[in-house]
C-alpha cells in the first residue's frame, strides 16, 4: 500500500459516493434550487459543500463550472479530490501521533496507568471489540506505508489487543494481588469474630446504650473531612488500649457498615508503632477517604488545629471537656477564623543611610562583626529557603520531594511518576539543542531507577550500574536531583 492507495481508501471510507470527477452533492444542490427548495439547498450547502470545499474562491469556480457545463469542471474536481485525500492523510498522521504518545508514556508496571493509556487510545476506535482490533491494525498499516513511527504503533497494537482480550499481564497480576488480599482480610475477619464472641454474631440483636454511642460517634454536623479526622482522633486517642471499647466499636461498625473500627485500628496501630502525629493523621484520612484526596489549605488547617488540640489533650480536664463536646470547637474554629488575606505590599520610601565609619580589616573578616543585628525572616524569604534545599548525600526520591515541599510526608508518588519523563528528557538533552531527543533506552533506564528506588532511603545513583550504562550511552548524569527538582517545579507550577 502506497500513499495514493491510502488516500483512496480514506476517501472511500469518509466520502463513499465521491468520485475524482463527480460529486453527487453538487448535483443535488442545483436540483433543489431548480425545484424551488431553496431552504434545503442552503442547508446542504452549509453542512456539506462549504465544509468539504472551504476555500471560497475555489468553491465558487467549481460550482460555476458545473452549472455552466464547463470542461474545466473535471480538472477542478480532480484537484479537490486530491486535496481531500491529503487532508484525510494528515488527520491519520495526527491520530497515529496521538496513539503513539499514549503508548509510549505510561507506566508499564502500574495497572491504573496501563488501563488509562488503553482507554485513551480506545477513544479513536470503534466500541465493538473486533472492529476496534481491525481499526488499530489499519492504523498500523497506514504507519508502515508512510514509514511513520512504526515500532511505537506496534507497541500500541499489542497493548490494545491485550486490553480487549483481557490478557494484560499487569492486570492479571493485580487481580491475583487483590484475591490474596481478600483471602487475608477474610482470615483476619475470622480471627476477629472468634476473638469477639465466637464465629457467628447476630448483629441485629446488638443494642448500644447512649453512653456507648456518645463514645463512638462524632457529631453529625461535622462534615468537613479535616474536622472529622480531628474529631475521631479526639474520641479514640486515649482509648486504643481499652479492649472493651474495641469490642463495642467493632460490633457497631459491623452492624451499621461504618468505618469507625477501621479508623480506630489506624490510630491504634500507628500509636503502637510510635509514628509521628502527621503520619497518624494521614492514616486516619486514608481510612476515611476512598481514592485520592489532598488539599493544601486543609493540610495546613489540620496541622494547626491538631497542635492546639494536642496541647489541650495533655491536660486531663481540658481533654475531658473537648471529648465530651464531640470536638465541636474544631468546627467552630473553622467558622470563627477565616483564612488570612495577604495584604498588598506597600512601597516604602527608600531612606538614605547615614554615613558609617569603614570597618577595619579584622571586622570585615570576623563573622561576629554584625553584632546582635538579625535579619527579619519574611514568609517570602522562608519560601525561598525551602525551595533552595541543599542536595544531601543520600536519600530516596520521596525524601527529596519532602525536602522541596517542606512537608514531613509524601503524596507525590503517582503524580511524580506520571510527569517525570519530560523532566528526564529535558535533563538528558541539556546543552544538545532544542531538537535533540534522548534515546528511549536512556529515558527508560532513568525512569525505571526512579520508580524502583522511589522510597529507598539508601538510593545510590552515583555508584549504580544504571549510571555506568547511561555514561556508556554518552550521557553523564552525576545526580538525579536535577531531574527530581525539575519535575517538582512542574508539579508545583
Amino acid at each position: 500500500m502506497n500513499i495514493s492507495e491510502i488516500q483512496d481508501e480514506l476517501l472511500r471510507s469518509e466520502y463513499p459516493y465521491l468520485l475524482p470527477d463527480h460529486d453527487p452533492d453538487i448535483e443535488r444542490y442545483y436540483y433543489l434550487r431548480s425545484t424551488g427548495q431553496p431552504g434545503d439547498a442552503l442547508r446542504l450547502f452549509q453542512s456539506r459543500l462549504k465544509v468539504r470545499y472551504p476555500d471560497d474562491e475555489f468553491r465558487t469556480a467549481l460550482l460555476r463550472s458545473y452549472r455552466s457545463r464547463d470542461p474545466a469542471f473535471r480538472p477542478l474536481m480532480a484537484a479537490a479530490y486530491r486535496t481531500l485525500g491529503e487532508h484525510s492523510l494528515e488527520r491519520v498522521r495526527r491520530a497515529i501521533s496521538y496513539i503513539v504518545e499514549k503508548a509510549e508514556h505510561y507506566n508499564r508496571r502500574d495497572v491504573y496507568s496501563t488501563i488509562r493509556a488503553a482507554e485513551d487510545i480506545m477513544q479513536l476506535l470503534p466500541r465493538d471489540r473486533f472492529e476496534a482490533v481491525a481499526g488499530i491494525e489499519r492504523f498500523l498499516r497506514y504507519a508502515q506505508a508512510m514509514d511513520f513511527k512504526v515500532k511505537s504503533m506496534m507497541k500500541a497494537v499489542e497493548l490494545i489487543r491485550a486490553y480487549l482480550t483481557q490478557s494484560l499481564s499487569i492486570a492479571e497480576n493485580e487481580k491475583r494481588r487483590r484475591e490474596r488480599r481478600r483471602i487475608r482480610e477474610e482470615e483476619e475477619n475470622r480471627r476477629i469474630r472468634l476473638r469477639f464472641g465466637g464465629p457467628v454474631i447476630d448483629f441485629s440483636s446488638v443494642v448500644f446504650s447512649p453512653d456507648d454511642l456518645s463514645r463512638i460517634e462524632i457529631p453529625g454536623n461535622i462534615t468537613r473531612i479535616e474536622d472529622q479526622i480531628l474529631a475521631f482522633c479526639v474520641k479514640y486517642w486515649n482509648l486504643v488500649d481499652d479492649s472493651v471499647f474495641e469490642r463495642i466499636l467493632f460490633l457497631y461498625s459491623r452492624k451499621y457498615g461504618t468505618k469507625h473500627y477501621d479508623v480506630f485500628l489506624s490510630i491504634r496501630h500507628s500509636r503502637m508503632a510510635k509514628r509521628r502525629d502527621d503520619e497518624i493523621l494521614s492514616a486516619v484520612m486514608s481510612a476515611l477517604v476512598s481514592g485520592y484526596y489532598y488539599s493544601i489549605r486543609g493540610d495546613r488547617y489540620l496541622q494547626m488545629r491538631w497542635n492546639v488540640i494536642k496541647a489541650q489533650m495533655n491536660s486531663p480536664e481540658a481533654f475531658l471537656a473537648l471529648s465530651a463536646s464531640g470536638a465541636e470547637p474544631v468546627e467552630e474554629a473553622a467558622e470563627r477564623t477565616p483564612p488570612r488575606r495577604r495584604r498588598p505590599a506597600r512601597k516604602k520610601k527608600r531612606k538614605i543611610p547615614a554615613a558609617r565609619p569603614e570597618k577595619t580589616e579584622a571586622a570585615k573578616q570576623s563573622p561576629e562583626a554584625g553584632g546582635d543585628r538579625k535579619i527579619r525572616e519574611t514568609p517570602a524569604r522562608r519560601r525561598r529557603k525551602s525551595r533552595a534545599v541543599p542536595v544531601p548525600a543520600g536519600g530516596s526520591v520521596s525524601d527529596r520531594l519532602q525536602e522541596l515541599s517542606g512537608r514531613s510526608y509524601d503524596l507525590y508518588r503517582e503524580r511524580f511518576l506520571s510527569h517525570v519523563r519530560p523532566s528526564i528528557r529535558k535533563t538528558l538533552g541539556a546543552g544538545r539543542g532544542i531538537f535533540f531527543n534522548p534515546p528511549e533506552k536512556a529515558e527508560d533506564l532513568v525512569f525505571d531507577f526512579l520508580n524502583e528506588h522511589y522510597a529507598d532511603p539508601y538510593m545510590n545513583w552515583a555508584e549504580s550500574e544504571e549510571r555506568k550504562t547511561l555514561a556508556e550511552m554518552g550521557f553523564d548524569l552525576p545526580s538525579l536531583y536535577p531531574v527530581i527538582d525539575e519535575c517538582y517545579r512542574r508539579l508545583d507550577a
